[in-house]
This record gives structure tokens, sequence and C-alpha cells, in this order.
């Protein structure tokens, strides 16, 4: 049992943080320069939910499903699945996230609901917060470039999960219209997303 004191959180990774980059520089490199669509969207949702009216939430949880249908196919089938077994199912729940949301988006769009109790404090502060999840991950592309990476693994919202998730939390605090239950159901997934993340860069340094 002695040797188990030279391990590190790093061994019981299924790939090399070589091996990791490298499959994220390919798909950026692959879909350049889509990921400026992405980038458009995520500021998009920003300025949608700046209007007081439900329908142009609906847009922007619209945009956010897209975005998750988007990276269950191109990133986590087609890509992730490569080197990390689990990334097939991962990817379902990604794609489940991104209908439910679409789903969501549709019901809301057609009800028209209002702007629903914005203006309490209650409102204020759910917005407010919704706003703060949401600059971090529209602002996420450059935390590459500022920690001296390569704009190659710039993780941009729709097409890496982390921003995505960060991005999808705001709109889902911000907008108006869903129930507070239904928010908190449809944040499970992004936070699944974001444990995962975290844990991954844990595991790519140890």
């Amino acid at each position: 049992m002695p040797e188990w004191s030279t391990y590190t959180l790093g061994d019981f990774l299924m790939f090399s943080p070589q091996a990791y980059w490298r499959l994220v520089e390919r798909y950026q490199a692959a879909w350049w320069p889509a990921q400026l669509v992405g980038v458009g969207a995520s500021l998009a949702t920003g300025a949608l939910l700046l209007r007081p009216a439900a329908r142009a939430h609906a847009v922007a949880l619209a945009l956010v499903g897209v975005g998750w249908l988007w990276t269950a196919w191109a990133f986590w089938w087609q890509q992730y699945a490569q080197i990390f077994i689990a990334a097939t199912w991962i990817g379902v729940a990604a794609g489940a996230q991104g209908l439910a949301l679409l789903w969501l988006a549709a019901v809301h769009f057609s009800l028209d609901t209002g702007p629903g109790n914005a203006g309490s404090a209650a409102g204020l502060w759910r917005r407010r917060a919704g706003a703060l999840l949401w600059a971090i991950g529209a602002a996420y592309p450059l935390a590459a470039p500022l920690t001296g990476q390569s704009w190659l693994r710039a993780e941009v919202p729709g097409f890496m999960p982390d921003p995505t998730a960060w991005l999808t939390l705001g709109v889902l605090m911000a907008a108006s219209g869903p129930r507070m239950w239904v928010r908190a159901v449809l944040a499970m997934v992004p936070l699944a997303m974001l444990v995962l993340g975290a844990l991954t860069r844990v595991l790519l340094a140890g």
C-alpha cells in the first residue's frame, strides 16, 4: 500500500493534459471563425435580458438551448468522446438540457407572460445575480489570453461546456416567466457541468 502515496489526482485521468489541450485546439481550429457566432449570441442574450418583454427573455433561453445542443454534438460526441469514455453520456445530458431550454422558451414565448415580479425586491436581486453569472460566461473567452494561453484555448459560450453553463445560469436567473422550481431543475445540469469542469482542471493540473 505505500505505493498509493506516490499517486497524484492526475494519475487517475484517462488522458494526459497534452492530449486534452490538443483536442480542444483541433476542435477550435476546425470550426473557426464560427466561434464568433457564439460570442455574438452570448452578447445577444444580454441585450435581450435588458428588455422587459417576456418574449425577449424567451429568445434568450432559446439561444442558450441551441448552445447546449451544439456542445452536445460538436464537443461531447464528436470530440471529447475520443479520449473520455463518459463523454457520450454527458453529451446526452447536454442535449437533454438544450431541448428542455428550447421547450421552456417556446412555452413562454407563446404565453408572453409579461415581466412578472422583476420589479420586486426579490426580482431585482435575481436579475442582478443573473447579470453577474451571465457576465462570467460572456467574458470567459478572455481567460485564455489573460493567462498567457493560445486563443485556440479560449472557451466560447455555445462551443465549450463551462462558459455555456455560466451563461445559462445567468439567463435562467435573470429571465422573467419561469417558476423558481423550473429554474432550479434546469440549473442542475449546468451546475454539474461546472463541477465536472473544475474537477477536470484540477486533475489536469495535478
